[in-house]
């Protein structure tokens, strides 16, 4: 879920009728539908005696795109490297022309282990909550790849080498995903 948009909820005895909007960044509708399950599954875990719970569901749109480019050096330079690049630039951008609203490079956290970088590291994009991914090389077929499409993450393939423009490349219909 991205986000908790509303949330409305009665009792009739005992018993407690939960019904809520909920945001999410899932875009196949199988994806959707058992994200659902999973928020319906925790509603009722957390709350006794739920007789029934609905949500509607809506496709986040927000004006801002969390984006995150691998980098080489903490001056800019993209790494062709997923799971081992030392460093992420992650940055908000403004949806509507692409300008930086915040921007920060942070080491990437899971560069020493020995197995499964990759996938730690999607595991810590998805945590970080974003929305698109800038890679030069694919993770097509790989776990990277599996974690980040289940949280509705895009991936994005650029050539270029500087961090400008490659957030430049970030924002849909700049150039070719993955």
């Amino acid at each position: 879920m991205t986000e908790l948009k509303w949330i409305t909820g009665r009792n009739a005895g005992r018993f407690r009728f939960v019904e809520a909007g909920v945001a999410l960044r899932l875009a196949a509708l199988d994806k959707t539908e058992a994200a659902i399950r999973r928020i319906e599954t925790a509603v009722r875990a957390a709350v006794p005696h739920v007789e029934r719970v609905l949500l509607h569901a809506e496709t986040a749109d927000s004006p801002l795109v969390r984006c995150a480019v691998p980098l080489a050096d903490p001056t800019g330079t993209v790494s062709r490297h997923f799971g081992e690049a030392p460093y992420f630039a992650l940055a908000t951008l403004r949806r509507a022309d692409g300008s930086v609203e915040e921007q920060r490079i942070v080491a990437n956290p899971h560069r020493a282990l020995e197995k499964a970088k990759g996938l730690r590291v999607a595991e810590w994009l998805v945590a970080q909550k974003i929305d698109v991914v800038v890679l030069p090389e694919g993770v097509r077929g790989k776990a990277p790849e599996y974690v980040l499409r289940d949280a509705g993450v895009e991936l994005r393939r650029t050539e270029r080498t500087a961090l400008a423009d490659a957030l430049a490349a970030s924002l849909p219909g700049a150039g070719p995903g993955l």
